[in-house]
């Protein structure tokens, strides 16, 4: 993926009016440029992450967003990250015949990225352990690690995006502006079980 090929893709949705306002080619190619080096502190597009309906701002808490006890405890203790500092490789690698990878979030407005690796039983019918990687902010992390407890011994026909992400939000609490961050990790998932089924 080349800096041309981002630049491409936010063309394409700035030329159908799918970003927060139309935006130069100088301003998309510094998107680009910031999607391409991680840099999202000087995007243009992020400053509009905030919602456009008008709200009651939150108590702030010095962490710029309100977040519950919850959220903060899960953020300072995350489970299940597919890396191992000791060997410095991933826990779960898609050599194994029961372990399958899903991504979400690429090109995301709000710069959240997901990869979750799910292990599944032998007859590929049940969630046995899913790890994961993100790039994403306080909520997307916070969303993964409970994610990755609450998808363990699911049956794949029993899956649901929605179920997941509503049982998430519920313990998290997240706020409005965080809420399709608790999606992120179901979302993932469902891709990888889509790569169970080719």
């Amino acid at each position: 993926m080349t800096v041309e090929d981002i630049y491409n893709h936010f063309k394409k949705l700035n030329d159908e009016n799918k970003l927060p306002r139309h935006f130069s080619d100088d301003e998309l190619m510094k998107i680009a440029e910031s999607e391409y080096s991680g840099d999202h502190a000087s995007c243009p597009l992020y400053v509009y992450e905030q919602p456009q309906q008008t709200v009651e701002k939150p108590k702030y808490t010095g962490h710029g967003i309100s977040y519950n006890e919850n959220t903060l405890n899960e953020f300072r203790n995350p489970q299940n990250i597919n890396w191992n500092d000791e060997t410095n490789d991933y826990i779960l690698k898609e050599d194994n015949i029961n372990i399958f990878k899903g991504s979400f979030g690429e090109f995301s407005t709000c710069g959240d990225q997901v990869d979750v690796w799910i292990k599944l039983s032998d007859d590929h019918t049940t969630i046995e352990d899913m790890k994961y990687l993100t790039t994403g902010c306080i909520g997307c992390i916070t969303s993964c690690s409970k994610s990755s407890e609450y998808i363990k011994g699911v049956k794949i026909s029993e899956f649901s995006v929605k179920d997941l992400s509503d049982k998430v939000q519920e313990y998290l609490q997240l706020p409005e502006i965080k809420h399709h961050c608790s999606s992120y990790a179901g979302a993932a998932i469902n891709l990888a079980l889509k790569n169970v089924q080719n």
